[in-house]
């Protein structure tokens, strides 16, 4: 099955990163809370798991991470709007989430309107 996004049209926000706005779940796990808790500058906006890919696409929030694993499937339509938004999805060590290996699961994963994010997340 190909993904067409050519047809995708979203309103790129300009990105700020001066204070990272964080998206999380309302649940999280100790490791990600942990990692958040650590970040010196932040906003943490809590929501379900689809609106969170669609606020770092608009750039209402600029970095989702996620140190959990998740199934594939939970996450592969918010990967493909965050692309066509010119956003990164990422383990946590900056390689690409990809789609093509047995595995269903995902490890951890970071989600963010810009490349490079660990240039900007101070913790």
């Amino acid at each position: 099955t190909r993904i067409l996004l050519k047809n995708l049209v979203l309103l790129k926000k300009k990105k700020t990163w001066s204070s990272p706005n964080i998206i999380c779940s309302r649940s999280l796990d100790n490791k990600t809370k942990e990692f958040i808790n650590s970040i010196k500058t932040k906003k943490i906006i809590r929501l379900s798991s689809s609106l969170k890919f669609c606020y770092i696409s608009e750039s209402i929030a600029n970095f989702y991470p996620r140190l959990s694993s998740i199934n594939k499937w939970d996450i592969a339509a918010g990967h493909a709007i965050l692309l066509a938004s010119g956003g990164e999805l990422t383990d946590f060590s900056g390689t690409k989430i990809k789609y093509d290996f047995p595995s269903e699961i995902v490890s951890n994963f970071v989600a963010s309107d810009i490349k490079n994010w660990k240039k900007y997340v101070k913790y």
